[in-house]
């Protein structure tokens, strides 16, 4: 099914805690340059549905990511991002 590679997300974790919905997301990898933010804006996103759907305000979000990593095909585009900041 995923032509030989693993998912990078492994699991999310909700609890509500102080009457609001956490949620703890666990990545097995993330591409730092070209995925993370999405994949953020997506579990966040995820968050906000959870919570209404069950009468709650949103709470922490919390990632735990086991390799953040960039690849080599993307080092012009964050060499020219880095000489936009300085």
């Amino acid at each position: 099914m995923f032509a030989g590679i693993g998912p990078c997300f492994q699991l999310a974790w909700f609890q509500i805690i102080d009457l609001k919905l956490e949620i703890h997301v666990h990545m097995r990898a993330t591409d730092a340059f070209g995925k993370l933010l999405m994949n953020m804006n997506e579990f966040v996103a995820l968050q906000h549905y959870v919570a209404k759907r069950l009468g709650r305000e949103s709470g922490k979000y919390i990632q735990f990511t086991d390799s953040c990593h960039m690849y080599a095909k993307n080092t012009a585009q964050i060499e020219k991002l880095v000489a936009s900041l300085s």
